[in-house]
């Protein structure tokens, strides 16, 4: 049996993933910049550019711009070590140091109560009823 339709709601998906004994969890990005902050990055030739800034984001109302290559964290520079700085200086807030348009720029975010980019991890409920198992098994070998 296939699902058609154009719109498909979230509380469909998760009816649908009970169906076959699917559940669906919720975890915080494993990156301090993106779920406090609200931004995700590239990281390639010793450069960070910024690629996503989520609405209404520290980052956002920070100033913090799509394609600003970030040059350092609280002071220190950023040298394939971006994830590290994060982790090793991070208070509720940091201070970044930017390109953007070509101009050096000096930002402070200051993390909100809001949280950004959470991770969703989809896996077979701990305990299936008979047809939840029947519709698994036929699931899951597609």
């Amino acid at each position: 049996d296939y699902i058609t339709a154009t719109k498909i709601s979230y509380i469909d998906i998760l009816f649908a993933l009970n169906y076959v004994g699917v559940e669906i969890l919720k975890q915080d990005s494993i990156h301090i910049y993106e779920h406090c902050l609200g931004f995700r990055v590239t990281q390639s030739n010793n450069k960070v550019i910024v690629k996503t800034i989520a609405p209404g984001s520290p980052a956002e109302i920070a100033g913090l711009q799509l394609d600003d290559e970030i040059i350092s964290v609280n002071g220190d520079k950023v040298d394939n070590n971006f994830d590290d700085l994060f982790f090793s200086n991070y208070q509720e807030g940091v201070q970044m140091s930017t390109f953007s348009r070509n101009k050096l720029e000096m930002l402070y975010l200051e993390e909100n109560a809001e949280r950004f980019y959470p991770r969703y991890i989809a896996r077979p409920k701990a305990k299936m009823s008979k047809s939840q198992k029947a519709a698994f098994e036929k699931w899951s070998k597609g």
